[in-house]
């Protein structure tokens, strides 16, 4: 992130200082708030649609987070294209970890298959007891590894000005808390999977506890290496890795684990409504609550850099404009982003718009199946995408060839972050629909156009923009 527009950023620093403490509250972190955790609760659903599966649905709302994050920043004149792919991307890693077992756990049940004999007569059980305490506490484990990476990348890009040899510790350390966490599962299996003893954990005694090792594995290594990167900021004096390592991997943690008991309405109307999507959109409204903290404090901390300053205006005419070939990357960048959004999107929404246009029953089919009448729904509108992106490449690097290379303003953007939020309600209401909750996407997508309006508002009274 780098002040791009310097008169805009002027005019912003200038108009926002004489806000009083609620309203620059109100403007610079509660609208945002709102703004991410409102598109974040619909989108982060949509994830949970069939059609996609983990890491394709993550890169959803990761994606549509970012140009959220780079269109505030962009009103201020601050720029963060280079960020937005990092953060979809490593978001979506998280995608692949499961938890559907810790459900279970959370209703005190550890299911398995297994044959306990009972007076000379074996009997049948489904499930053992376990403390509902081990499936919030996995929980959390798992959701400080849905976002770890990905917070940790959020961090790297936002301070890349390291050195080669700290890179290297970056990289290494952590695969080196991977290696411990590996240790301690060989080692303290009984801490890590439930009733383990050898003789359990055999696949013909029980089904279902090759996936618990399978899974635990999977999330205590994501966090362990989490955990390493922090370790690392923490020594090298990262303050960026930090604050978005910690503030969404912690976060999202809690926020993963507090929002589970949504579940436990099967256990008592489980026909009433989708608790397990009203779980999700509960989660994904939190998140993005969470990124839009960390939006908030790397925006502060630019401001911070010029605080001390006694002639602004003069310092931001000393920084450097980025090269044209550096603008040309950026261009592409952001481009790219957008269009993988929209691809991911009508990839998996093609599943449920078949479906709501009649073309096929969703019911008779398998989510990752492609028939002649989803291709008809895909086909067109991706040809559209990849047509239209290549044609503007084509067109930034004419503009580059020329030297006539436009910097960082986009005209319009403010009616295009508009359009992309109506895209992502529509995607979200046809792949509900009919069910209830469609009502809760329709409330959180009026909020976000509401909030997007008042700090559109904010932002033209500060730079007089129209």
């Amino acid at each position: 992130m780098y002040i791009a527009d310097k008169t805009k950023y002027l005019k912003y620093r200038e108009t926002s200082e004489l806000w009083d403490s609620s309203k620059s509250f109100i403007i610079k972190l509660a609208l945002p708030m709102l703004l991410f955790a409102c598109l974040g609760g619909v989108t982060w659903a949509i994830r949970g649609t069939g059609g996609w599966d983990g890491i394709q649905g993550t890169i959803l709302p990761g994606l549509t987070w970012g140009i959220l994050w780079y269109y505030l920043s962009y009103r201020r004149g601050i720029d963060s294209r280079s960020l937005i792919l990092w953060l979809g991307l490593g978001l979506a890693i998280g995608g692949e970890l499961g938890y559907g077992q810790y459900i279970a756990w959370i209703m005190g049940k550890f299911e398995v298959i297994i044959e306990i004999p009972v007076a000379d007569v074996a009997k049948e059980n489904s499930y053992l007891e376990i403390s509902p305490f081990f499936g919030y506490l996995w929980l959390i484990i798992c959701g400080i590894g849905w976002t770890g990476i990905g917070s940790i990348l959020v961090g790297w890009v936002l301070n890349t000005r390291v050195s080669f040899p700290k890179w290297i510790f970056r990289l290494i350390i952590p695969f080196g808390f991977v290696g411990l966490g590996s240790l301690l599962l060989d080692y303290f299996p009984s801490l890590f999977f439930p009733h383990y003893s050898p003789e359990l954990y055999l696949p013909q005694n029980c089904t279902e506890c090759e996936r618990t090792i399978f899974t635990n594995t999977q999330n205590f290594l994501v966090v362990m290496w989490w955990l390493g990167a922090i370790v690392t900021a923490y020594f090298q004096k990262d303050k960026h890795t930090l604050v978005s390592g910690l503030v969404l991997g912690i976060g999202f943690g809690i926020a993963f684990s507090v929002t589970s008991p949504w579940c436990l309405g099967y256990m008592y109307a489980p026909g009433y409504i989708d608790w397990w999507k009203m779980w999700e959109g509960s989660h994904g409204f939190l998140l993005g609550g969470l990124y839009a903290i960390v939006w908030y404090w790397a925006n502060k901390d630019i401001d911070n850099t010029y605080d001390s300053k006694e002639n602004l205006s003069q310092i931001l005419d000393e920084i450097a404009d980025p090269t044209p070939f550096k603008e040309l990357i950026r261009k592409i960048l952001l481009l790219v982003s957008v269009a993988f959004l929209l691809f991911m999107s009508i990839h998996g929404g093609s599943l449920n718009i078949g479906d709501f246009l009649g073309l096929y029953d969703v019911n008779l089919i398998d989510q990752y199946d492609w028939p002649f009448e989803r291709l008809v729904v895909f086909v067109p509108i991706t040809a559209l995408i990849i047509v239209f992106s290549f044609y503007k490449i084509w067109q930034y690097v004419k503009e580059y060839r020329s030297g006539d290379t436009k910097y960082f303003n986009v005209p319009y953007l403010h009616e295009k972050i508009s359009y992309l939020i109506l895209v992502m309600g529509v995607l979200g209401a046809v792949t509900i629909w009919p069910t209830k909750i469609g009502v809760i996407y329709a409330i959180l997508i009026s909020f976000a156009i509401w909030s997007m309006n008042r700090l559109n508002i904010h932002y033209n009274n500060c730079i007089e923009e129209k």
